[in-house]
Formats: structure tokens, sequence, C-alpha cells
């Protein structure tokens, strides 16, 4: 009986850390909200003016990959459908010192 007690707890613990291990090893998916500043299609790439929690404006520089999704007005959107100072929120993840977008919310210059 203590030795499956023992090999229980061992197994709890090993299991514990390597889950700890997992979630420190998964990318963190931060948001910003801003306006678009510049669009270049043939990067895959864009910039926005993100406004800071202070209120502050800076630029910061997105790609987007195959799994990157678009929405804009609501519906399913390309890069071609997204138009300078359109106001944005997008969740993005840093991968090799690139902001990667996740998701993309555009709404239209009103």
């Amino acid at each position: 009986m203590k030795v499956f007690l023992a090999c229980t707890a061992l197994a709890l613990l090993i299991g514990g850390r390597a889950l700890a291990a997992d979630e420190e090893a998964a990318p963190k998916i931060v948001t910003a909200h801003g306006s678009i500043v510049s669009i270049n299609a043939e990067d895959k790439s864009m910039v926005i003016s993100a406004v800071a929690p202070g209120g502050e404006k800076h630029d910061m520089t997105f790609v987007l990959n195959d799994q990157s999704k678009i929405v804009k007005d609501g519906a399913p959107a390309t890069l071609a459908d997204l138009k300078e100072k359109d106001s944005l929120t997008v969740a993005y993840r840093e991968e090799s010192s690139q902001n990667v977008i996740v998701d993309l919310n555009v709404e239209s210059k009103g």
C-alpha cells in the first residue's frame, strides 16, 4: 500500500511539472487595439497604430500566416479587404521576434 501511494504521489508530481512546462512553452496571446497605418500584401504584413493602456499611440508591425483569421465588419475577410485607417483589434503572439496575428477583427472606417 505504501508503495502504491508513493508511486501515485510521484506520478502526480511529475505530471504537474510536465503540465507547468507545457504552459510555459505555449506562446502567450496578447491583444492590441488601434488602426491600420499600412499594409504589405506581398509580405503578408501590416503596421498598426496601437493604443497603449496609458493612452499613448505607437506603431507595431504584424505578420499573417496561414492560420491567421481575419474578420471585417462581422464577415470573413482577406488582407486585400483591409484599408488604411480601418479600426481593429488584433490577438497575436510573438514568434521568432515577430508579432504573428492569430485573430484580426476589423471595422471599416465609418
